[in-house]
């Protein structure tokens, strides 16, 4: 289905905030996480839709999983470590099965 030049962009502004995207390739069925840092949109051949599963306390688990393993994330003014968004859903994944403690 074609999206409206408002929903493209309600897609692209939720990515620039930092919102897990989804892509359905061209040929595919089947959707899937979109990881590029810098994505080259071509809604002409894809389609791209904000996450459905996006738990908005995901960010709080990675946040709360490294603080736990490299002391609380303002120590010596390091940034915690960037993580794509298939890791950060491993951290999640490992976090909820008791992995991560």
């Amino acid at each position: 289905m074609e999206k409206t030049t408002a929903e493209k962009i309600a897609v692209m502004q939720a990515f620039a905030d930092g919102k897990p995207i989804e892509v359905l390739r061209f040929g595919s069925k089947k959707w899937e996480m979109m990881e590029a840092i810098t994505p080259i949109w071509d809604w002409r051949l894809n389609n791209y839709r904000v996450a459905e599963d996006y738990d908005k306390k995901a960010e709080e688990i990675y946040t709360t999983t490294f603080a736990k393993l490299y002391g609380s994330a303002g120590n010596f003014g390091y940034p915690l470590p960037l993580v794509s968004r298939p890791g950060l859903r491993a951290v999640i994944e490992a976090t909820k099965k008791g992995e991560l403690k």
